[in-house]
């Protein structure tokens, strides 16, 4: 069945037509000038045609395909572009149709254009690309509370649907004439930018009011929230009389939620988490946040037995955050020694928040009442050698449970090769392996090599050792001790100056990992020859799952140098992606 499999995507699909590949060409063209709109002069703009001498690429005008296509061929076009550029092209078909039928009027347009007027006025429309593309994002949403018999407006249904998920609002728009004009939206999701003044204020508190029952998700970014405001917005979410709220995602982000006395913590933020019922996802991420502010935290979700799914605390700096020295906080001590848990909560992020050997010590104690977590990522903290051996005691236990640990990140923890060693031989004997391991940005050096290797048989997806000091002996080693038979399908191994060692490590990989999908060996200094090597175990057909190769970053390499990269593709995308000329990237550089 395998071979078979592979014989089948070995065979080449058949060549496309000329005309698909120039619709393909104008769309592009037309999405890039859609994600340039609202630039100084736009992707548009006619400063940006360069067909002259010096070459250059000349950018398509949804004007000028408007013009220049039939009706039948724009149709087609049409259903090839994303909602930015289809939008574009609409207004463009819709001008152009109302100037051939202006100009016909007065006589000015000829027996064509008069012909091109009274077709584009019944087309322009493009009612079923705006339904398709309504249908493609919303798919139990195509169709529901429409009368079969009425024409539905799907331009105008996609907009109004796309503004109800998700608005962003700026501080100057925070406004009582903003909130009366979005009265009757129906907001599911709010995002707010900048919000310091108290007029800012207000306003933000006018629109939670009015959407409190239809609100799924809030965030708030660079936004000055002292204890008091939290407590205006958090009560404007909270109706009177309710014991819950709706909100299932809110993210604080690089945003002052506390000021410098410590005890002075939003009252109304702990009760809109204790009355969360449907809360799933809670981020709190650069707050500038108080270690016993985090304690309250958890020590609220604790207590409200709540159903949150993901939980990020990071790059906050509460080194100290779970001792219980304070007898003000005795109850977190009693929760920790009760049956309560938190069943629900299958991610952990703990990322950047200056956390020491001592924190995890503690934080073990919090994971044994998170009997679901399935993710947790501790990067960024400096817990060294004894800080992962105490977490290696607690993923042993978990990873003989059903429903165990699957995936770990332990970047750039100041871990050294003995540590993450018998991080390795703990993950290499169960029985369960996990699904995805990154321990990347740790000096670990070649002798972490034998381990990785009896490691990659365990049944890994998913492995992250990015500039890991590995050098060319480490390649060699694990390439000796690679297994033969490998189930990852993503790798990542850039930055580790392993040479022709390292083009050699994958592309014995690649035959030994018939799942593989992604490799990242980008910034390793690989010499020209390098490009034979991979190239020669990219003619297999045993590699037929790998969708990409990144090798950029390694400045003797290039596509204009090896013409034979571009051969190799999947799904019609380049599978090897190196630089365009040699020395087009600068090298990498780990020197201090």
């Amino acid at each position: 069945m395998a071979a078979a499999a592979a014989e089948d995507a070995a065979v080449p699909s058949p060549p496309p037509s000329l005309l698909s590949l120039c619709l393909e060409a104008v769309a592009s063209h037309l999405t890039a000038g859609a994600g340039g709109v609202g630039q100084a002069g736009g992707r548009w703009g006619r400063d940006h045609f360069d067909g002259g001498e010096g070459g250059g690429d000349t950018m398509i005008t949804p004007e000028e395909v408007a013009e220049a296509l039939p009706w039948e061929l724009l149709h087609r076009l049409a259903s090839l572009l994303p909602p930015a550029a289809l939008e574009a092209l609409h207004h463009a078909a819709h001008d152009r149709c109302c100037f051939s039928a202006a100009t016909a009027a007065v006589g000015f347009a000829g027996p064509d254009g008069d012909r091109r007027g009274i077709k584009r006025s019944r087309c322009e429309d493009f009612n079923p690309e705006w339904q398709a593309l309504f249908g493609l994002r919303w798919p139990r949403c195509d169709n529901a509370g429409h009368d079969g018999l009425l024409t539905v407006d799907w331009q105008r249904q996609y907009w109004e649907k796309h503004l109800q998920e998700c608005l962003r609002l700026q501080s100057v728009l925070c406004t009582a004439e903003i909130s009366d004009l979005l009265q009757g939206s129906k907001l599911e999701k709010l995002m707010f930018v900048r919000i310091i003044s108290d007029l800012e204020v207000n306003g933000v508190c006018m629109l939670l009011s009015c959407h409190a029952e239809t609100l799924l998700s809030l965030e708030f970014i660079h936004c000055q929230l002292s204890p008091a405001v939290m407590d205006k917005i958090c009560n404007s979410v909270l109706q009177k009389g309710s014991v819950n709220h709706g909100i299932q995602n809110f993210s604080i982000k690089s945003s002052r939620i506390c000021e410098s006395n410590t005890l002075n913590i939003s009252a109304g933020l702990l009760d809109f988490l204790s009355m969360g019922k449907s809360l799933q996802w809670l981020s709190l991420n650069d707050t500038k946040m108080q270690p016993l502010f985090a304690k309250i935290i958890v020590h609220t979700l604790l207590g409200s037995s709540s159903g949150i799914r993901t939980l990020e605390i990071s790059e906050n700096n509460i080194a100290g955050w779970l001792k219980t020295m304070d007898k003000r906080f005795a109850c977190f001590s009693s929760a920790l020694e009760s049956n309560i848990s938190l069943n629900s909560l299958t991610l952990l992020n703990l990322r950047g928040n200056n956390l020491n050997k001592g924190d995890i010590e503690d934080l073990c104690k919090i994971l044994v009442k998170m009997p679901n977590l399935r993710d947790l990522d501790i990067s960024d903290n400096p817990i060294m050698d004894e800080g992962i051996r105490l977490l290696i005691c607690f993923i042993s236990r978990t990873l003989r449970k059903e429903k165990s640990l699957s995936r770990l990140r332990a970047e750039n923890c100041d871990l050294t090769n003995i540590g993450v060693t018998e991080l390795l031989e703990c993950l290499s004997s169960v029985s369960e392996p996990l699904n995805l391991l990154s321990i990347a940005d740790n000096h670990l050096g070649s002798s972490v090599a034998v381990a990785l290797g009896k490691f990659l048989g365990s049944g890994v997806r998913e492995l992250n050792i990015e500039d890991i000091g590995f050098g060319p002996l480490g390649f060699q080693i694990l390439e000796e001790a690679l297994p033969a038979d490998v189930a990852l399908s993503h790798i990542n191994v850039s930055k580790n100056r392993g040479g022709i060692r390292a083009a050699r490590f994958v592309s014995r990989l690649i035959k030994q990992a018939p799942g593989l999908v992604s490799v990242n060996a980008g910034s390793n200094l690989l010499p020209p020859e390098s490009m034979e090597v991979i190239c020669d175990v990219l003619k297999q057909k045993n590699t037929c799952n790998l969708e990409r190769l990144d090798l950029m970053g390694n400045m003797h390499l290039s596509d204009a140098a090896f013409p034979a990269a571009l051969e190799f593709r999947k799904h019609g995308k380049q599978i090897l992606i190196v630089p365009s000329q040699p020395g087009a990237c600068a090298p990498y550089d780990d020197d201090p």
